[in-house]
């Protein structure tokens, strides 16, 4: 639930210093959940720094442009998933 994640921390490391040119993840909130910060990195971070990102089971594919649309929607749903009764 937090970009506070040793690897996570060492990949965007990696990613800024020209290291990873693509982040692959088998759906959105594997990456993360807090939904500012998914698109601050999605957005921002990421297209800045020409990194291309997929989540697969979303069909979100940065650089074709597909699945972008629902990214958003989806990050929302992933942000409320872990609060009440699932925390």
């Amino acid at each position: 639930m937090t970009f506070e994640r040793h690897d996570f921390l060492r990949m965007q490391q990696m990613a800024e210093d020209g290291a990873v040119s693509t982040v692959i993840v088998k759906d959105l909130s594997r990456f993360g959940r807090n939904y500012l910060e998914v698109g601050e990195y999605l957005e921002i971070k990421y297209p800045t720094l020409g990194v291309r990102f997929i989540a697969i089971q979303e069909n979100v594919d940065t650089l074709r442009e597909s699945g972008t649309e629902m990214m958003p929607f989806n990050n929302i749903f992933n942000e409320w998933y872990p609060g009440g009764e699932w925390a």
